[in-house]
């Protein structure tokens, strides 16, 4: 870590932050422990609007919705990471917000719905957008 951020730490450009933290106005971070002990989410919030950028909380989309207990070796607490993965569907799915996954099929952006299957809405129109501006290249 040290040739990549050395520098920036050095000059004083790093901040540090543990635990839920607001960044600045609009974008906070949620401690979201499991697939790693640092785990968090970033949620950013604007206009009434709510995105969670999830990271790591899912890894084998076709197995993990459908049964979130479903763990991988690199979560470092499974019981954990099992956890956390069903309550932040089920808040999202509740709530409705719009939820980025790492690890997910295109646009790994969009709402999750209640049930058992929880994808990503293509119909969001966050996601026609974008479908819409590729298209058109």
């Amino acid at each position: 870590m040290e040739p990549t951020v050395g520098p920036y730490a050095a000059a004083g450009h790093v901040k540090t932050f543990e635990d839920a933290t607001e960044l600045f106005p609009g974008l906070r971070t949620f401690p979201a422990y499991g697939h790693t002990p640092g785990h968090i989410y970033y949620v950013l919030e604007d206009g009434g609007e709510k995105l969670v950028f999830m990271g790591d909380t899912i890894h084998a989309p076709d197995a993990q919705f459908d049964d979130p207990d479903i763990t991988i070796e690199f979560d470092v607490d499974q019981t954990q990471a099992a956890m956390r993965r069903k309550e932040a569907f089920a808040d999202a799915a509740r709530n409705g917000y719009f939820v980025a996954l790492d690890h997910m099929y295109f646009p790994g952006i969009g709402r999750l719905r209640e049930g058992k299957r929880r994808l990503p809405l293509a119909s969001d129109p966050l996601c026609q957008r974008r479908e819409e501006a590729l298209t058109s290249r």
